[in-house]
């Protein structure tokens, strides 16, 4: 397709399906294609798993801060005391964003995936685990039994880690859901899967499937839900290639950052502001 056509696609309101978005984190839908949930998908059944706590993305002072403990009470529980408070905000914070669909039921469920570890934003895994999370997983898509499923897909070496371990799971998951539905129907899933990607990386025009125009209002929409909701990830900056060095004075926020983002590909095809979303074949 070229990239009128690609605009004319993104342009299409979906209805009447159900819709699985897949996140490694509470806010990487919001970064990554919300104004696009809330001008064309929103007449859907909609059903969100997020893949880890997202408790690294949590400091220790802001936590004790919501809680109102001192950091040195804090200091005093134990690493699973603190992960499980973490985890609740990034819960809450998520549920939060998903109020600004306004007049649709979203159901929201919180996969915790084994493989993310807590200790110095690492992640570890192992086969165990790996095939846990899979059943688990492949169990909640058997549930839903989706038409379409939302999945982040970073450029290799971009983001972080766990970016690219939630994915493996995702596609590994939908794998094996697609011969569990071939077994028990005798015919292949009608399903639409979409790649999508956030602020670490951008699909380029040509890898694009669809491109979403995204209006002056919706950006503003997008920067306002993040500064409301999402209170534990303003201390996070991401600092912005300038002539093949960092600057720190290009230092911005996630939610600004991906307002950037999506107004640098509207740049590319001609629109203030846009959103690349790409069909993947699993």
């Amino acid at each position: 397709m070229n990239i009128e056509q690609k605009i004319i696609a993104g342009c299409q309101p979906v209805s009447g399906k159900k819709i699985i978005h897949t996140a490694p984190h509470h806010d990487d839908i919001l970064l990554g294609y919300f104004p696009y949930v809330q001008s064309h998908l929103a007449n859907n059944e909609h059903h969100v798993i997020y893949l880890t706590s997202g408790s690294n993305g949590v400091s220790d002072r802001f936590c004790a801060q919501q809680y109102r403990m001192s950091l040195s009470e804090f200091d005093t529980l134990d690493a699973s005391a603190k992960n499980a408070l973490k985890s609740k905000i990034r819960q809450a914070e998520s549920q939060h964003k998903w109020q600004y669909l306004v007049g649709h039921q979203v159901h929201i469920t919180h996969l915790q995936a084994s493989f993310y570890a807590a200790a110095d934003q690492e992640c570890m895994i192992d086969d165990d685990d790996r095939s846990a999370d899979t059943i688990r997983l492949v169990d909640y898509f058997k549930q839903v039994q989706p038409d379409i499923i939302t999945i982040l897909v970073d450029e290799p070496g971009c983001g972080p880690q766990s970016h690219h371990q939630s994915a493996q799971l995702v596609m590994q998951a939908i794998a094996a859901y697609q011969v569990w539905f071939v077994n028990m129907f005798d015919k292949q899933p009608d399903l639409t899967i979409l790649g999508y990607r956030n602020i670490w990386s951008s699909f380029s025009v040509v890898q694009a499937s669809l491109i979403i125009q995204v209006a002056e209002q919706e950006l503003h929409c997008l920067q306002r839900i993040f500064d409301t909701c999402f209170a534990s990830q303003h201390h996070h900056r991401i600092l912005l290639p300038t002539d093949d060095a960092y600057d720190l004075a290009s230092c911005t926020n996630f939610g600004q950052q991906a307002v950037l983002t999506m107004r640098q590909q509207g740049a590319l095809v001609g629109l203030d502001a846009a959103i690349f979303l790409q069909q993947l074949k699993i």
